[in-house]
């Protein structure tokens, strides 16, 4: 199965998390045939700067500037963690560098100049480009009945529709910098219109080779 990524800021952690990091490197270079590009969010760093600004008073267009140099900043952690394995400088104008060559190499991607798209929209864009699924790699796992972080008794979907996920998406589209919810509406759209497969799992990456190797495998497909 061929997929881009979409890495969730969250599951790289603040400081970043090297031990997964290091296994997460050990899955690429064993599926680099099949990871076309790999998206980087902000997580905890981009909420923490972003909170900081806030006390400032300072503008949304300024929030997410701060929050794309969190998502570049992730991303050259990343593009060093898989050294060898990708192209040499994470990329941050993905519309720019479609076309330009990777020599076999995996591209990784930041967060866009422009204001108001998440990283979730550019992995989606690309997915759309590249005709593959969709993997979001998140830190809940997947998508739930509601929110599990509050609710503990909160249920996973292990397989829908996006006609029936429209509602949980919709209900936690905040559209604010740094917000972190399952998969942002323009990301859906993009997803929805091409009917791309989408898989939202979690970090273990003994679940994402069972994903990716067609075994048995825990958290959500979202399926035309």
């Amino acid at each position: 199965m061929k997929v881009v990524i979409s890495l969730g800021g969250s599951v790289i952690g603040f400081p970043p998390n090297t031990p997964w990091l290091k296994e997460f490197r050990s899955f690429v270079e064993e599926f680099k045939g099949d990871i076309k590009a790999i998206v980087v969010g902000g997580g905890p760093l981009a909420r923490e700067m972003i909170g900081v600004a806030k006390e400032f008073g300072v503008s949304k267009d300024i929030l997410d500037k701060i929050g794309v140099q969190a998502t570049l900043l992730n991303a050259w952690i990343v593009r060093s963690a898989l050294n060898g394995l990708v192209v040499e400088y994470p990329m941050e104008a993905y519309f720019l560098s479609l076309s330009l060559p990777s020599e076999g190499k995996i591209p990784v991607y930041g967060g866009s100049p422009l204001p108001g798209l998440t990283t979730d929209f550019i992995a989606a864009v690309l997915a759309e480009h590249y005709r593959v699924s969709f993997l979001n790699i998140t830190r809940v796992g997947g998508i739930y009945d509601k929110d599990p972080e509050r609710y503990p008794d909160a249920k996973l979907i292990p397989r829908t529709t996006y006609r029936e996920v429209e509602d949980l998406v919709l209900s936690s589209d905040k559209r604010e910098p740094g917000t972190n919810f399952p998969i942002d509406i323009a990301a859906f759209n993009i997803l929805r219109r091409s009917r791309i497969r989408t898989y939202v799992v979690g970090p273990d990456i003994e679940n994402l080779r069972n994903l990716l190797s067609g075994k048995e495998w825990v958290g959500t497909e979202i399926v035309p």
